[in-house]
């Protein structure tokens, strides 16, 4: 089996956040598909949310920019809250 390539990057989902930022309120908890706006998230594989869901988990706890991770729901989704 070959999997595809990823052709989204970190930089594309902080992109789709800020486009989306009108739409979210600061202090809210959101989840990633929530932050980047159900646009951007609905072109994505399934393979493409997770590894960049982990990557950006791994972004948001290094740098707090322009999100911090504060936990994750019930089913695994992680919670981000905009800083």
């Amino acid at each position: 089996m070959t999997r595809r390539k990823c052709t989204k990057t970190i930089d594309d989902v902080i992109n789709a956040i800020n486009a989306n930022l009108p739409h979210l309120e600061f202090g809210e908890e959101y989840t990633l598909e929530n932050l980047t706006g159900s646009e951007f998230w609905s072109h994505l594989s399934k393979g493409e949310r997770t590894g960049l869901g982990i990557e950006f988990k791994a972004h948001a706890k290094a740098t707090g920019v322009p999100v911090l991770w504060v936990g994750s729901t019930p089913t695994h989704k992680q919670l981000y809250q905009l800083t």
